[in-house]
Protein backbone atom coordinates (compact mmCIF):
# COMPACT_ATOMS: atom_id res chain seq x y z
CA UNK A 1 0.00 0.00 0.00
CA UNK A 2 1.28 3.61 -0.29
CA UNK A 3 -0.27 6.90 -1.16
CA UNK A 4 -1.18 8.05 -4.30
CA UNK A 5 1.02 10.05 -6.37
CA UNK A 6 -1.38 13.38 -7.03
CA UNK A 7 -2.28 14.77 -3.34
CA UNK A 8 -2.91 17.98 -4.46
CA UNK A 9 -6.24 19.62 -3.48
CA UNK A 10 -6.41 17.79 -0.02
CA UNK A 11 -7.55 14.16 -2.08
CA UNK A 12 -6.67 11.04 -0.22
CA UNK A 13 -6.68 7.72 -0.99
CA UNK A 14 -4.56 4.51 -1.42
CA UNK A 15 -2.85 2.53 -3.97
CA UNK A 16 -2.73 -1.39 -3.56
CA UNK A 17 0.61 -1.81 -5.82
CA UNK A 18 0.05 -6.38 -5.59
CA UNK A 19 -3.28 -7.72 -4.83
CA UNK A 20 -3.58 -11.17 -3.72
CA UNK A 21 -6.54 -13.48 -2.95
CA UNK A 22 -6.64 -11.97 0.61
CA UNK A 23 -6.77 -8.58 -1.13
CA UNK A 24 -11.06 -9.98 -2.64
CA UNK A 25 -14.08 -8.22 -1.60
CA UNK A 26 -14.96 -5.18 0.03
CA UNK A 27 -12.42 -2.57 1.13
CA UNK A 28 -14.17 0.64 3.18
CA UNK A 29 -12.64 3.84 3.81
CA UNK A 30 -13.78 5.80 7.04
CA UNK A 31 -12.53 9.88 7.47
CA UNK A 32 -13.58 11.17 10.61
CA UNK A 33 -14.16 14.85 11.13
CA UNK A 34 -15.55 16.64 14.45
CA UNK A 35 -18.29 18.63 12.08
CA UNK A 36 -19.62 16.49 9.66
CA UNK A 37 -19.46 12.82 11.32
CA UNK A 38 -17.77 10.25 9.56
CA UNK A 39 -17.18 9.73 5.99
CA UNK A 40 -17.50 6.05 4.66
CA UNK A 41 -17.08 5.31 0.75
CA UNK A 42 -16.60 1.67 -0.06
CA UNK A 43 -15.35 -0.23 -3.16
CA UNK A 44 -15.37 -3.87 -4.06
CA UNK A 45 -12.46 -4.98 -5.26
CA UNK A 46 -12.10 -8.64 -7.49
CA UNK A 47 -9.33 -10.43 -7.45
CA UNK A 48 -9.32 -12.56 -10.62
CA UNK A 49 -9.06 -16.49 -10.76
CA UNK A 50 -8.43 -18.02 -13.84
CA UNK A 51 -10.50 -21.10 -14.13
CA UNK A 52 -9.20 -24.65 -13.74
CA UNK A 53 -9.23 -26.93 -16.28
CA UNK A 54 -12.59 -28.47 -16.70
CA UNK A 55 -13.50 -31.75 -15.70
CA UNK A 56 -16.02 -34.07 -17.02
CA UNK A 57 -17.26 -37.11 -15.99
CA UNK A 58 -16.98 -39.40 -18.94
CA UNK A 59 -15.56 -38.54 -22.36
CA UNK A 60 -18.41 -41.16 -24.01
CA UNK A 61 -21.78 -42.29 -23.33
CA UNK A 62 -23.62 -44.98 -25.05
CA UNK A 63 -27.69 -43.85 -25.02
CA UNK A 64 -30.86 -45.08 -26.61
CA UNK A 65 -33.89 -42.63 -27.37
CA UNK A 66 -35.51 -41.72 -24.27
CA UNK A 67 -32.72 -42.70 -22.09
CA UNK A 68 -31.20 -40.11 -19.14
CA UNK A 69 -27.80 -40.20 -18.78
CA UNK A 70 -26.07 -37.75 -15.88
CA UNK A 71 -23.22 -36.20 -17.52
CA UNK A 72 -21.53 -34.33 -14.75
CA UNK A 73 -19.27 -30.82 -16.07
CA UNK A 74 -16.95 -29.14 -13.48
CA UNK A 75 -14.43 -26.51 -12.80
CA UNK A 76 -13.09 -26.13 -9.29
CA UNK A 77 -11.84 -22.67 -9.26
CA UNK A 78 -13.12 -19.32 -11.39
CA UNK A 79 -13.81 -15.61 -10.40
CA UNK A 80 -15.75 -14.23 -11.52
CA UNK A 81 -17.92 -17.28 -12.01
CA UNK A 82 -18.38 -18.84 -15.39
CA UNK A 83 -20.78 -19.98 -17.67
CA UNK A 84 -20.73 -23.32 -18.75
CA UNK A 85 -22.72 -24.30 -21.87
CA UNK A 86 -24.02 -27.79 -23.13
CA UNK A 87 -23.87 -28.52 -26.81
CA UNK A 88 -25.29 -31.39 -28.53
CA UNK A 89 -24.47 -32.36 -32.02
CA UNK A 90 -24.13 -28.59 -32.30
CA UNK A 91 -27.55 -27.35 -30.48
CA UNK A 92 -27.46 -25.34 -27.58
CA UNK A 93 -29.23 -27.41 -24.66
CA UNK A 94 -28.13 -25.38 -21.85
CA UNK A 95 -31.70 -24.50 -20.86
CA UNK A 96 -32.00 -28.69 -20.49
CA UNK A 97 -29.09 -29.06 -18.09
CA UNK A 98 -29.16 -28.14 -14.07
CA UNK A 99 -26.63 -25.49 -13.21
CA UNK A 100 -24.94 -25.42 -9.65
CA UNK A 101 -22.77 -22.67 -8.13
CA UNK A 102 -21.01 -23.26 -5.33
CA UNK A 103 -19.21 -20.76 -3.71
Amino acid sequence: LKRPDNVEGNQCGIVLEQATNDNHGTWTCKVFNTKYGALVGSKNLIITVKPTPTKVSTKQITAYPGDLREIKCSVMEARPAIKVIWTLNGRDITSEAESMEIT
